[in-house]
């Protein structure tokens, strides 16, 4: 699926977007952008791995969750890795007379592979939606939203202090250990530790990367959870508290009801209804 917009010459004195699609390759098929082509190229990996090149210059293996940024003024060429299709992408072709200044001020002008970019996969999704949904209509509004998904793949693309876990590295390893032990009692002393990084780091780098703390979003998962199995009808509300960390029932009830505004026995009757 493909997208093209149709930009005024005011958007190319500054920064608009060109075109935005997805695309599943199920064949290692190479596609060409030759010497000239009008505009950068942003490719968002969701599943599968691509290569590619620059002038015939290897660029880093593109895996799920990485972000390529093609020139719009030299040859480029990219498929799916043999062995690894289907390989899935968004992509949204961008230019305008600042891009280049722009590209250069995030540190991304020669930063074609940029990994670990997950945060930014909504605001990608938002855009491609919007374009296809509401055409050139909703142009500046994607256009603002794809400006902070290239400041996420530029945050990404800084290096990490030494000796300290990066920033995505330690939002990636929270979250792990947040889903791996959504059923466990642990605290956030717990969590720091289990990521190498103090309580207050961890809680800095989580709520810049997901605008939450990270009990707040373990709560969240936890809820979630609870609805889930409530909705089912085959445990009782002391059960599903044990399966969602709190063996304690009035500590499950307490929370449940500052997350929903409802008590669990609520939840159920409203459910059942």
């Amino acid at each position: 699926m493909s997208f093209y917009t149709s930009p005024t010459t005011d958007d190319y004195r500054l920064f608009t977007i060109d075109s935005t699609g997805y695309a599943v390759a199920t064949r290692p098929n190479r596609v060409m952008r030759y010497d000239g082509w009008r505009s950068y190229q942003f490719m968002y990996i969701v599943r599968g791995r691509g290569e590619g090149d620059v002038e015939g210059t290897q660029v880093p293996q593109a895996q799920p969750h990485s972000v390529w940024i093609m020139p719009r003024d030299r040859g480029h060429g990219y498929r799916a890795v043999p062995g690894h299709t289907p390989w899935e992408y968004r992509w949204i072709e961008f230019g305008g007379d600042a891009a280049p200044d722009l590209l250069r001020m995030l540190g991304l002008a020669e930063t074609p592979c940029v990994r670990d970019c997950a945060p930014a996969r909504s605001l990608v999704e938002r855009v491609v939606t919007l374009l296809e949904t509401e055409g050139n209509d909703a142009l500046h509004e994607a256009s603002t939203l794809f400006l902070h998904a290239l400041s996420i793949v530029a945050r990404r693309a800084r290096p990490g202090r030494p000796g300290r876990p990066a920033p995505q590295r330690v939002d990636q390893a929270a979250k792990r250990y947040i889903v791996d032990n959504v059923q466990k009692d642990f605290a956030l002393e717990d969590l720091a530790r289990a990521v190498r990084v103090s309580p207050a780091h961890l809680v800095r780098v989580f709520k810049r990367h997901n605008g939450t703390t990270p009990m707040a979003y373990l709560r969240s998962l936890r809820v979630e959870h609870a609805k889930s199995l409530l909705a089912r009808g085959d445990l009782n509300v002391s059960e599903v508290g044990q399966r969602v960390g709190y063996p304690v029932l009035q500590h499950f009830s307490r929370m449940f009801k500052a997350e929903t505004g409802v008590s669990p026995r609520a939840f159920v009757a409203s459910a059942g209804r």
